[in-house]
Protein backbone atom coordinates (compact mmCIF):
# COMPACT_ATOMS: atom_id res chain seq x y z
CA UNK A 1 0.00 0.00 0.00
CA UNK A 2 1.26 3.54 -0.58
CA UNK A 3 1.33 6.61 1.64
CA UNK A 4 2.66 9.62 0.49
CA UNK A 5 2.44 13.15 1.96
CA UNK A 6 0.20 15.13 -0.31
CA UNK A 7 -0.78 18.55 0.04
CA UNK A 8 -1.66 21.17 3.32
CA UNK A 9 -5.22 20.16 4.04
CA UNK A 10 -4.47 16.22 3.81
CA UNK A 11 -0.69 15.68 4.87
CA UNK A 12 -1.01 12.00 4.56
CA UNK A 13 -2.71 10.94 1.61
CA UNK A 14 -3.45 7.25 1.23
CA UNK A 15 -3.09 7.26 -2.38
CA UNK A 16 -1.11 6.48 -5.43
CA UNK A 17 -0.92 8.52 -8.27
CA UNK A 18 -4.35 9.46 -9.18
CA UNK A 19 -5.64 6.29 -8.18
CA UNK A 20 -6.88 5.79 -4.52
CA UNK A 21 -5.38 2.24 -3.14
CA UNK A 22 -8.50 1.47 -0.86
CA UNK A 23 -9.62 -1.37 -2.65
CA UNK A 24 -6.27 -3.14 -1.82
CA UNK A 25 -6.83 -2.35 1.63
CA UNK A 26 -9.84 -3.58 1.58
CA UNK A 27 -9.40 -6.44 -0.05
CA UNK A 28 -6.30 -7.20 2.33
CA UNK A 29 -8.80 -6.60 5.29
CA UNK A 30 -11.49 -9.23 3.71
CA UNK A 31 -8.55 -11.80 3.20
CA UNK A 32 -7.46 -11.23 6.65
CA UNK A 33 -11.34 -11.75 8.23
CA UNK A 34 -11.67 -14.97 6.14
CA UNK A 35 -14.64 -13.93 3.85
CA UNK A 36 -14.79 -16.43 1.11
CA UNK A 37 -17.85 -16.89 -1.41
CA UNK A 38 -18.79 -20.49 -1.93
CA UNK A 39 -20.30 -20.69 -5.00
CA UNK A 40 -18.39 -22.72 -7.64
CA UNK A 41 -20.36 -21.55 -10.44
CA UNK A 42 -18.67 -17.79 -10.27
CA UNK A 43 -15.79 -17.06 -12.52
CA UNK A 44 -13.56 -15.72 -9.55
CA UNK A 45 -13.87 -19.32 -7.75
CA UNK A 46 -10.76 -20.74 -9.58
CA UNK A 47 -8.51 -18.07 -8.84
CA UNK A 48 -9.77 -17.96 -5.37
CA UNK A 49 -9.05 -21.26 -4.87
CA UNK A 50 -5.04 -20.75 -6.54
CA UNK A 51 -4.89 -18.14 -4.15
CA UNK A 52 -6.39 -20.74 -1.38
CA UNK A 53 -3.59 -23.45 -2.25
CA UNK A 54 -0.78 -20.49 -1.34
CA UNK A 55 -2.03 -18.12 1.22
CA UNK A 56 -4.96 -20.56 2.53
CA UNK A 57 -3.01 -21.87 5.50
CA UNK A 58 -2.12 -18.69 6.95
CA UNK A 59 -5.65 -16.91 5.93
CA UNK A 60 -8.03 -19.51 6.19
CA UNK A 61 -12.28 -19.21 5.75
CA UNK A 62 -13.89 -17.83 8.49
CA UNK A 63 -17.24 -16.18 6.97
CA UNK A 64 -19.05 -16.83 3.98
CA UNK A 65 -20.86 -14.43 1.88
CA UNK A 66 -21.41 -13.30 -1.72
CA UNK A 67 -19.87 -11.42 -3.52
CA UNK A 68 -23.02 -10.93 -5.77
CA UNK A 69 -24.12 -11.65 -8.44
CA UNK A 70 -27.04 -10.80 -11.53
CA UNK A 71 -27.07 -8.16 -14.09
CA UNK A 72 -26.42 -5.18 -11.89
CA UNK A 73 -23.15 -7.03 -11.31
CA UNK A 74 -22.28 -7.94 -14.45
CA UNK A 75 -22.95 -4.35 -15.93
CA UNK A 76 -20.41 -2.74 -13.66
CA UNK A 77 -16.98 -3.77 -15.11
CA UNK A 78 -14.94 -3.04 -12.54
CA UNK A 79 -17.17 -5.56 -10.20
CA UNK A 80 -14.35 -8.20 -10.31
CA UNK A 81 -11.51 -5.43 -8.90
CA UNK A 82 -13.73 -4.48 -6.49
CA UNK A 83 -16.18 -7.20 -5.37
CA UNK A 84 -13.94 -8.17 -1.99
CA UNK A 85 -13.87 -3.87 -1.12
CA UNK A 86 -17.45 -4.02 -1.44
CA UNK A 87 -18.25 -7.18 0.80
CA UNK A 88 -15.52 -6.00 3.63
CA UNK A 89 -17.41 -2.10 3.28
CA UNK A 90 -20.82 -3.57 4.04
CA UNK A 91 -19.47 -5.77 7.00
CA UNK A 92 -18.04 -2.06 7.92
CA UNK A 93 -21.30 -0.15 7.22
CA UNK A 94 -23.40 -3.34 9.54
CA UNK A 95 -20.77 -2.78 12.04
CA UNK A 96 -21.58 0.71 12.26
CA UNK A 97 -25.61 0.55 11.68
CA UNK A 98 -25.40 -2.03 14.43
CA UNK A 99 -23.67 0.16 16.80
CA UNK A 100 -21.08 -2.35 17.32
CA UNK A 101 -19.02 0.07 18.25
CA UNK A 102 -15.91 -2.30 19.51
CA UNK A 103 -16.22 -4.64 16.60
CA UNK A 104 -16.18 -1.67 14.31
CA UNK A 105 -13.47 0.11 16.08
CA UNK A 106 -11.39 -3.37 15.76
CA UNK A 107 -12.48 -3.45 11.83
CA UNK A 108 -10.97 -0.25 11.40
CA UNK A 109 -7.85 -0.85 13.18
CA UNK A 110 -7.70 -3.67 10.78
CA UNK A 111 -7.98 -1.96 7.73
CA UNK A 112 -5.51 0.87 9.19
CA UNK A 113 -2.85 -2.09 10.05
CA UNK A 114 -3.45 -3.42 6.39
CA UNK A 115 -2.83 0.39 5.30
CA UNK A 116 0.47 0.73 7.32
CA UNK A 117 2.24 -2.57 7.76
CA UNK A 118 1.26 -4.30 3.79
CA UNK A 119 2.19 -7.44 3.76
CA UNK A 120 5.49 -8.33 1.88
CA UNK A 121 4.81 -11.86 1.13
CA UNK A 122 1.26 -11.98 1.11
CA UNK A 123 -0.92 -10.95 -2.68
CA UNK A 124 -4.56 -10.12 -1.85
CA UNK A 125 -6.87 -12.80 -3.06
CA UNK A 126 -7.75 -10.86 -6.44
CA UNK A 127 -5.59 -11.06 -8.78
CA UNK A 128 -6.77 -7.43 -10.20
CA UNK A 129 -5.70 -6.26 -6.21
CA UNK A 130 -2.53 -8.43 -6.58
CA UNK A 131 -1.39 -6.66 -9.70
CA UNK A 132 -2.11 -3.66 -8.24
CA UNK A 133 0.19 -4.30 -5.03
CA UNK A 134 2.97 -5.42 -6.81
CA UNK A 135 3.26 -2.01 -9.09
CA UNK A 136 2.20 -0.03 -6.04
CA UNK A 137 5.24 -1.49 -3.96
CA UNK A 138 8.18 -1.05 -7.35
CA UNK A 139 6.74 2.27 -7.87
CA UNK A 140 8.42 5.44 -7.33
CA UNK A 141 5.47 6.47 -5.09
CA UNK A 142 6.02 3.69 -2.56
CA UNK A 143 7.30 5.41 0.42
CA UNK A 144 8.69 2.70 2.67
CA UNK A 145 10.65 5.56 5.00
CA UNK A 146 7.71 7.16 5.67
CA UNK A 147 5.88 3.61 6.89
CA UNK A 148 9.30 2.63 8.64
CA UNK A 149 8.57 5.76 10.45
CA UNK A 150 5.16 5.23 10.86
CA UNK A 151 6.00 1.61 12.21
CA UNK A 152 8.88 2.58 14.42
CA UNK A 153 6.68 5.09 16.78
CA UNK A 154 3.86 2.80 16.94
CA UNK A 155 2.92 1.62 20.12
CA UNK A 156 1.87 -2.01 19.87
CA UNK A 157 1.29 -2.63 23.11
CA UNK A 158 -1.06 0.26 23.57
CA UNK A 159 -2.53 -0.73 20.44
CA UNK A 160 -3.42 -4.30 21.49
CA UNK A 161 -4.51 -2.74 24.76
CA UNK A 162 -7.22 -0.96 23.50
CA UNK A 163 -8.15 -3.33 20.76
CA UNK A 164 -8.81 -6.11 23.95
CA UNK A 165 -10.90 -2.95 25.43
CA UNK A 166 -13.01 -2.42 22.35
CA UNK A 167 -12.98 -6.16 21.86
CA UNK A 168 -13.63 -7.49 24.81
CA UNK A 169 -10.93 -10.18 24.93
CA UNK A 170 -7.50 -11.14 25.56
CA UNK A 171 -6.20 -10.74 21.91
CA UNK A 172 -2.55 -12.14 23.01
CA UNK A 173 -0.79 -14.87 21.22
Amino acid sequence: MCLRRNSKKRPFDFSCEEKPNRTEVMNYFADLVGLHDPDTEKAAHVTHEIWRDYYGHLLPKRLEVSYGSGKEFKNDKLWHQKMECNVAEALIGALHAAKLEGALAAANALCFLCCILPSRDILPSNWSMAERTIAVKNSEFFDVEFLKLVQDFMDVNLFVDHMEQCLGCDCSM
